[in-house]
């Protein structure tokens, strides 16, 4: 306060610890690799072995209540990536029939090898703001674990739909059994027929955070591009498909499509009509899609296997033809040469993902912050890829 009148005037404050010791992070990379020429060389192949291991990356870490702050950011552990990289390229320029075909594949095994001193895994390093309603949080979506991979989807696995109410009734008998206590539930007291089934990961016969695991990674098991050009007297093409395989996406869509309770816009208007219309009804109805209800007390939103898809794709990302005018057709105007073309940009899509695109990349929370590494291939509603139709004119003077 200030002034006779006690005046209250905002101040600032320090909102995290200060390091003045943090620096760049490092990399190293090691590469082995050879180049082979066949058919003088009209065919080349490139195999190259690559490591890279980054270290001393900037990760918050928890401090001591008595310090003051919550967390402060250091100069911590390390990431090792390596694979294999190949591309076989073949170009036939010697017939009236030009072409040439280049097949580029990556792979990629990620291994975090160690973190902060005294930590083993990190739950979502930049988590997205996702909403959390009763018994549904999505506050950890990821975790970052020792000997894994960055960005693992961490959750429930699920064994279909509980059909029956006599099936309940075994799964409460357990939980009850192994914990000789009368008043435990294998889920909720508000479980009931046509909720998700989740796996009991740790014997317990309840199902608790305990039961959480892996159940899936974003980084694909490799990834690549396929380029197609040829040239036919005046007319030339070209096809560029990029492609992406091994990797899983968790749809906070698919979520939102099975959820019944008020969420901001997230409500009645959002259920999907697959869901909808496929949704357990009565016994053998349905082992997928759990019962509509308006208050998710079982927690059949909550992060699971049941919202973790296949991500693979196949995209034809550009096609475009085009045709070069004759050269005496072109120095009667004064033109060294002039090329017609016409392209096309995201054509189509082959993938089994039932969302509107697989690329889904680094997402961006409810809050509109992109999220880290640690929120790769969580699809929260991402515009998709538009197709692009392109007419151009090339002229050298």
């Amino acid at each position: 306060m200030f002034g006779q009148d006690k005046t209250y005037t905002d101040g600032m404050a320090q909102s995290f610890l200060p390091n003045p010791n943090l620096k760049w992070e490092t990399s190293k990379q090691t590469d082995i690799g050879i180049d082979l020429g066949f058919l003088n060389n009209k065919l080349m192949i490139t195999a190259d072995y690559y490591v890279k291991k980054s270290s001393d990356f900037l990760l918050k870490v928890k401090m001591p209540a008595q310090t003051g702050f919550l967390e402060a950011t250091r100069n911590v552990g390390s990431i090792k990536n390596r694979g294999f990289e190949f591309m076989i390229d073949f170009r036939d320029y010697t017939k009236e029939f030009k072409y040439g075909i280049n097949l580029n594949l990556t792979t990629v095994k990620n291994k975090i090898e160690e973190l902060s001193p005294g930590m083993d895994a990190v739950a979502n390093l930049q988590s997205l703001n996702f909403p959390t309603t009763g018994n549904t949080p999505w506050a950890v979506f990821s975790m970052s674990e020792v000997g894994g991979s960055i960005g693992n989807f961490y959750g429930f696995k699920t064994d279909g739909i509980i059909q029956t109410q006599a099936e309940l009734d075994a799964l409460n008998e357990n939980a009850r059994r192994l914990a000789n206590d009368e008043n435990v539930w294998y889920n909720t007291s508000g479980t009931a027929p046509g909720d998700r089934k989740f796996v009991d990961l740790n014997g317990d016969g309840r199902i608790t955070d305990d039961d959480r695991t892996n159940i899936g990674s974003p980084i694909p098991a490799f990834y690549g591009g396929i380029n197609f050009t040829g040239e036919y007297k005046n007319f030339d093409f070209n096809l560029f498909f990029n492609y992406s395989a091994g990797n899983k996406i968790l749809s906070f869509v698919k979520r939102n499509l099975i959820s019944m309770n008020g969420e901001g816009s997230i409500g009645l208007q959002n259920v999907g009509r697959e869901f909808y219309e496929n949704r357990w009804t009565g016994e053998g109805s349905s082992n997928v899609y759990p019962r509509a209800v308006w208050s998710d007390v079982a927690g059949n939103s909550r992060v699971s296997d049941a919202f973790v898809e296949d991500g693979s794709y196949l995209r034809l990302k550009n096609v475009e033809i085009g045709y070069t005018l004759p050269e005496h057709l072109t120095q009667k105007a004064k033109f060294h040469k002039l090329r017609v073309f016409a392209s096309v940009q995201n054509l189509f899509t082959v993938t089994g993902y039932s969302g509107v695109d697989p690329e889904i990349g680094r997402s961006v929370g409810s809050d509109g912050n992109v999220g880290g590494v640690t929120a790769s291939g969580v699809d929260v509603g991402i515009y998709p890829y538009s197709k692009y139709v392109s007419l151009g004119l090339n002229i050298q003077f």
